[in-house]
């Protein structure tokens, strides 16, 4: 499956996102599977989004946003994992992923679970907590979704893994600062290797945020970084490589739950 990092820095305004975002897919080389977004790809404020700005740009999934995003993935016959602030019918906002087949349809959405309340931030002034994992077949992968700070949380990770899952996408927006690059790295790298599963992990390239995008393997070795500013990468995977690591590396099987 080849699988395409689209690492954007994205600008306030989210016509202009949106249309970077479709030249982005546009440009994907032939037989491109699956393209990956950061989160806040629909739009990063200098500081990050606040609950003014999300409740200005919020959408539903029948918005322009992800309309656009499904008519994108039938135009080019590609998949799409794409972060949107969505407003729900009630009023309140998630931090949501959905994913698009190529077909257009809605296979799945995740919305954030792990809100971002460290270092002196609060998500969760501005979204709700999702409740609901996101695990879906995509080929011989199965995928699961989840979103930046999430990545600390290795439970849900292992709890994708034991659904199936061997691939997470993981769409982000993570947050400069002291050691803040070597945490994203390291936190990959060990979400990767607990459960011998690849890990595509497409960050915000605008300021506040660090870019870096990486792909790690199912050892957890990282196989492809981008750098700090907007870039894409495509890479190809192979599910052939997460079975032959998990019989020489059965974690999921060794594991003891009792001790």
């Amino acid at each position: 499956m080849r699988v395409a990092l689209l690492q954007t820095s994205p600008t306030p305004k989210k016509a202009d996102n949106l249309h970077r975002i479709l030249d982005l897919l546009n440009d994907m080389p032939p037989g491109t599977d699956l393209a990956v977004l950061p989160e806040f790809c629909m739009g990063t404020p200098e500081r990050g989004p606040d609950k003014r700005y999300v409740e200005d740009n919020a959408e539903g999934m029948d918005g322009e946003f992800v309309s656009s995003l499904r008519s994108a993935a039938r135009e080019r016959s590609t998949w799409i994992v794409a972060n949107f602030y969505e407003r729900a019918r009630d009023g309140g906002f998630y931090d949501t992923n959905v994913a698009v087949d190529r077909s257009g349809n809605i296979v799945s959405t995740y919305r954030k679970i792990h809100l971002f309340d460290a270092f002196g931030y609060r998500e969760s002034s501005v979204f709700r907590p999702g409740q609901d994992i996101s695990v879906f077949d995509l080929g011989e992968f199965k995928v699961g979704l989840a979103i930046c700070f999430d990545v600390r949380f290795p439970e849900l990770f292992r709890r994708m893994a034991l659904m199936g899952a061997n691939l997470f996408v993981i769409s982000s927006a993570w947050y400069g600062g002291p050691n803040k690059e070597w945490q994203w790295r390291l936190m990959c790298a060990a979400r990767s290797s607990e459960n011998v599963a690849y890990l595509v992990a497409v960050d915000n390239a605008a300021a506040p945020f660090i870019g870096k995008s990486l792909v790690a393997d199912p050892y957890g070795s990282i196989i492809l970084e981008l750098g700090e500013r907007e870039g894409v990468a495509v890479l190809e995977l192979s599910a052939d490589e997460v079975r032959r690591a998990r019989e020489r590396l059965p974690l999921l099987e060794l594991r003891r739950v009792k001790f």
